[in-house]
């Protein structure tokens, strides 16, 4: 069949390929197709509304509230490893470090991000990201989501998560955050245009990603967890996402690979026919560690389901 790429902008000709809705278990089969030139997976048609398929118990909606609190020491642990990544030693933070060298919050680094940059999250869900890092000691940030169930959360330490789209944004920022948001918006380079207009001339982006190359995709296939059928618009390879970062006169500094073994887990979920979130209690100590280890292997030799990249402006 036919098909025109919303990436590359080429008329390809390939094979359909169906995706059923799987984590909500509604089922619901949707057409994509895999373009031979850039190698993205993209949705046919995008859906007109999507509120089906991001109910109000949608995960990323869950996990923290405006009253919840992290105790002390917790909180100085963050700062000390927030701290230490951004060039600033401290005994606690090396030592935290070395024990969890792959904490999530890799991308917290010297040159890119301070206590003091501003510091935007877009599809943030409530923001149990940002709420760490308010409480590890950064001071500008907000949150955005156009899918929260609610039009402003606030939290106690004074963090602001809206009920906002992308284009709504005016202020410029130091470092803009895309944590796996980026694959559910229709308009790809549109939407890094708009992320270019409002990140400082100086500043960064952060795009984490799922990619179609891992090996969770080569040996699932269809039944991979991060196709994420329909709420994935775009399952990205690594030629399209530099394809559209070189067109938008983007510079990619540097990218990991950081997939969670989880991926693996629920990917065999679904091949078993279980269609729901992914759940660790059916799984056992040995399958769990197996999974660990393969995916440990998988980012090492960046053939990993998900990848984090930092951009800057070209002339930076």
């Amino acid at each position: 069949m036919k098909y025109e790429c919303r990436i590359c902008e080429k008329e390809v000709e390939t094979e359909p390929i169906f995706l059923k809705e799987m984590q909500l278990g509604l089922l619901d089969t949707f057409e994509y197709f895999k373009c031979p030139s850039c190698g993205c997976i993209q949705i046919k048609d995008i859906p007109t509304d999507m509120t089906k398929y991001y109910p109000n118990n949608y995960y990323s909606f869950r996990g923290i509230y405006p009253n919840k609190h992290i105790n002390f020491i917790r909180r100085r642990l963050m700062h000390d490893l927030f701290s230490y990544r951004m060039g600033k030693f401290n005994l606690m933070g090396a030592i935290f470090y070395n024990i969890i060298p792959n904490y999530p919050y890799k991308w917290i680094e010297k040159g890119i991000v301070d206590y003091n940059s501003s510091i935007l999250d877009v599809g943030c869900g409530r923001g149990e990201r940002l709420f760490k890092m308010k409480e590890g000691g950064f001071k500008k940030l907000l949150g955005i989501d156009p899918f929260l169930p609610q039009k402003e959360i606030k939290y106690k330490n004074g963090l602001i998560i809206q009920k906002k789209q992308l284009y709504e944004i005016k202020n410029k920022y130091d470092f803009i955050m895309l944590h796996h948001s980026l694959e559910h918006i229709a308009e790809q380079e549109k939407t890094l245009m708009l992320l270019k207009n409002i990140m400082k001339e100086d500043g960064a982006l952060l795009i984490r990603i799922l990619v179609c190359e891992g090996k969770t995709v080569k040996e699932y296939k269809l039944n991979a967890f991060h196709l994420e059928s329909p709420r994935h618009f775009y399952i990205h390879s690594m030629k399209s996402i530099s394809y559209l970062a070189d067109k938008l006169d983007f510079s990619i500094i540097h990218y990991y690979y950081d997939t969670h073994y989880s991926n693996i887990l629920a990917s065999e979920m679904y091949r078993r026919g279980i269609y729901e979130e992914y759940r660790k209690d059916l799984f056992t100590k040995k399958e769990i560690f197996q999974a660990k280890r393969q995916i440990k292997i998988s980012n090492r030799n960046n053939d990993g389901d998900t990848i984090s990249i930092i951009l800057k402006n070209r002339n930076k």
